[in-house]
This record gives C-alpha cells, structure tokens and sequence, in this order.
C-alpha cells in the first residue's frame, strides 16, 4: 500500500488531496477493501495499460516494481486490485484483501514498514475490528521478526 501512496504523493501539485477510505466487506468470509484516492494529474491513457507491468515507469528514479509488486501481494493472497481514473481528474486504486472471518481474529498479524503513521493507522484499524496484533509497530524488520 505505502506504494500507491507514494506515487500519489509524488504527483500531487500543491494544495492536492489524497483520501484513503477502508471498509469490512461481508463476502465469502469477509474481506477488507481499501480505496486510495487522489486529485492529481491521473495517469495518460498511453500509460494506463502497462501501469502493472514489472520495470515500466516515467519516474527519473523509479525501478517499475511497486505497483507490479502491489498486484502480486494482493492476488497472492487472494484478492484484487485495480486502477481507474477519477472524474474530473486523478486516481482510484481499489485493493479487496480476503480474510477468514472470525478465525482470523485467532491469528497474529505482523506488517512492517518504514512509515511510522501508517504502521500505527494500520494498528488502530485492526485492533477497532478486533483482530490480535501480534507486533505493535515495530520500526524495524529485524526487531519485528524477533518478536514475532
């Protein structure tokens, strides 16, 4: 997710938006749906096909690796993930994340990132809709696989 994140940051002209909604889905078990949205200068239509193709980009310092590596974590778990363009202008990214209901909630859950606010809004997230946190925002990889 920090993926999509930066790019919309990366884009967005001063005074821009990014809006990020997340909601419980009652499907099959129930999934988690997140939606990031931005008013920035969206993505040409030249571009849009390729946009989840490993090594494309147009950044001057971008590898073309983060939303290709969005897709497969997301559909490697289960789920799915799209792009749109966002009327008048910008992006919608949409990622359906699975879960097994409420025997989820048994699991421990560990995410690790280097963004501190997303670690702790991911945190109060989880624990709302009740689910084990296994590791509380660990900043760093090698501490966080230790204690989990």
């Amino acid at each position: 997710m920090i993926n999509v994140l930066l790019n919309a940051v990366e884009v967005l002209p001063e005074g821009g938006h990014i809006e990020i909604a997340t909601k419980q889905l009652r499907m099959d078990g129930g999934a988690i749906h997140v939606e990031i949205t931005d008013d920035g200068p969206g993505i040409s239509a030249e571009d849009f096909p390729y946009i989840f193709d490993p090594f494309f980009s147009n950044k001057k310092k971008g590898t073309g690796l983060g939303l290709s590596n969005v897709k497969k974590i997301i559909e490697a778990h289960g789920g799915t993930g799209t792009v749109a363009p966002r009327k008048p202008h910008g992006t919608r990214v949409s990622l359906t994340i699975p879960f097994q209901g409420e025997n989820m909630k048994a699991k421990r859950i560990l995410i690790i990132d280097d963004e501190r606010p997303l670690l702790e809004t991911l945190e109060m997230f989880l624990t709302e809709k009740g689910y084990a946190w296994g590791v509380r925002c660990p900043h760093r990889g090698f501490e966080a696989m230790r204690r989990f």
